[in-house]
């Protein structure tokens, strides 16, 4: 295991997760690996990720935007490496904020 993957898996281990997140972003081809290492450091998470990310879903065939922007974010905050859920997500966002521009209306 070279340094830099041992100080990763030490980050993710621990939480640390913000520059991994930064360094994801900016290059796709990393994001499988975090995600999978995540994953087995933090099995209880993923779980608990997957049942918001359900609750988010629900909320949205409901139109519920606000509950699946917040159902999601707690996902987010236990899954952090789901970046098909983070892009939905600030679709989710954009789209509660033009509601809420234009007094409430879809």
């Amino acid at each position: 295991m070279s340094t830099s993957e041992a100080r990763q898996d030490h980050d993710l281990r621990h939480g640390f997760i913000k520059l991994h997140l930064i360094r994801a972003e900016r290059d796709p081809s990393v994001r499988t690996g975090l995600r999978q290492k995540w994953q087995a450091l933090h099995p209880q998470k993923m779980r608990e990720a997957a049942g918001y990310a359900q609750q988010a879903i629900d909320a949205l065939s409901r139109t519920d935007v606000a509950t699946a922007v917040d159902a999601a974010n707690e996902a987010l905050e236990l899954d952090p490496f789901n970046f098909e859920l983070r892009l939905a997500s600030r679709d989710w966002e954009r789209r509660l904020e033009r509601r809420l521009a234009n007094g409430g209306k879809p």
